[in-house]
């Protein structure tokens, strides 16, 4: 009988599927992972992105990240260790903040050789329903003083000639078509016959903490970055701010402290 053997058959499947050890079935493991063994402290053998945490339980079978991947906190994705971060786009969100931004973060040898200290955007105006704010970009330059200056002034603020000279440059920064991945930039003449230069950056990172602007990519394929926070997060700026930062910016640079002088600079 035809449904006896079938039902027999069915019978023996059941059987053997209820029975078999699990070890020895297949298991589907999403792109990127493989399949692995959960280790007797409850840890999956696979590595994970700074502040990440996987557990399983002792002795079953799991789903662990490629060797190269690591996992990461974005939807427990496995992703390579420069993305552990995901990037945010609220490009123009810190920007409007009334308060004072603080570079932080630059090209290591731009700090080294320092042409310029005590670098703080200043807030003039923005318009909330228009993708646009004008900021203040403060900061001294060290500059050379002509011979004949040299000669007839004391140098109570300079040394060997050289002086650290307050400028402000008027800068409005817009984005366009709602990509916020381009931040616009253009800046406004402050004396008569001041060339006026528009340009356009990258944006690797924007939200309520800080904003990291790049140009490039350098020969590196890294990016030549600039990274703003406010006054409170210059000595440690937010995790993901700085991850980002390092992973992305070509030979990363940080300002940890307010130079002392830059507090009468800037106000």
């Amino acid at each position: 009988d035809m449904s006896a053997e079938m039902g027999c058959n069915l019978t023996l499947l059941v059987i053997l599927l209820c029975w078999r050890d699990p070890l020895h079935m297949a298991m589907s493991c999403p792109e990127g992972e493989r399949t692995a063994m959960c280790d007797a402290n409850r840890h999956i053998p696979e590595q994970t992105c700074p502040h990440v945490s996987s557990s399983c339980v002792a002795d079953t079978q799991v789903c662990a990240c490629a060797e190269s991947l690591h996992r990461s906190r974005n939807g427990y994705k496995c992703v390579n260790y420069q993305d552990c971060e995901k990037s945010q786009f609220h490009t123009l969100l810190l920007l409007k903040d009334e308060e004072d931004l603080y570079l932080v973060g630059t090209n290591r040898e731009v700090l080294e050789k320092q042409p310029y200290r005590c670098m703080i955007s200043k807030r003039r105006y923005s318009h909330h329903n228009t993708s646009q704010v004008a900021r203040n970009l403060v900061f001294e330059e060290r500059v050379k003083k002509p011979l004949e200056e040299r000669s007839q002034e004391p140098q109570a603020y300079s040394v060997d000639g050289i002086e650290w000279r307050h400028r402000v440059v008027k800068l409005v920064f817009w984005v366009q078509d709602g990509n916020n991945r381009i931040i616009h930039m253009i800046n406004e003449p402050s004396r008569p016959n001041e060339k006026v230069e528009s340009e356009a950056f990258h944006v690797l990172h924007a939200t309520e903490k800080c904003i990291i602007i790049a140009a490039g990519p350098a020969d590196t394929g890294k990016f030549e970055c600039t990274m703003w926070v406010k006054r409170g997060d210059v000595e440690f700026p937010p995790f993901d701010c700085e991850f980002i930062f390092k992973q992305h910016c070509d030979n990363p640079g940080f300002v940890r402290e307010i130079d002392p002088a830059c507090e009468s600079s800037s106000a």
